[in-house]
């Protein structure tokens, strides 16, 4: 039986959005997969649905892009937070604000995929014995 994960994706752009979640759900370990446009309601998303994974595309209008990443992780420390941006000093910038995957919006989907897997194997099983 495969455990699911949880995940919230936080992107401003609604296609940015739709994107993501198409990607997600090719991904047999997806569960249910909720989205917030604003740090706003991605905090509230957090506390109400405490998914596992949350997956930030930098750049958010109301709280600097770091600064949600590192609420999240002080918060609820077991989501794991993934960040994308087109940027690599915004990605090592992700990284020092407590994000456990940085991700090039240049690199393939699956290989995105394939990261996820190993940032939540480790903590979730997808297999239940």
């Amino acid at each position: 039986m495969i455990q699911t994960v949880q995940i919230l994706i936080i992107a401003k752009q609604r296609s940015s959005r739709q994107s993501l979640r198409a990607l997600l759900n090719t991904w047999p370990a997806a569960g249910s997969i909720r989205e917030a446009e604003n740090c706003q309601s991605a905090l509230q998303l957090c506390q109400s649905a405490k998914p596992d994974l949350v997956i930030l595309d930098l750049h958010q209008p109301e709280l600097n892009d770091l600064e949600i990443a590192h609420q999240i992780k002080s918060l609820w420390p077991p989501v794991k937070v993934v960040c994308l941006s087109m940027y690599p000093d915004a990605l090592s910038q992700a990284h020092l604000a407590g994000a456990d995957l940085c991700f090039s919006k240049s690199d393939s989907p699956e290989a995105l995929l394939n990261s996820l897997e190993t940032i939540i194997l480790p903590t979730k099983p997808l297999l239940k014995a």
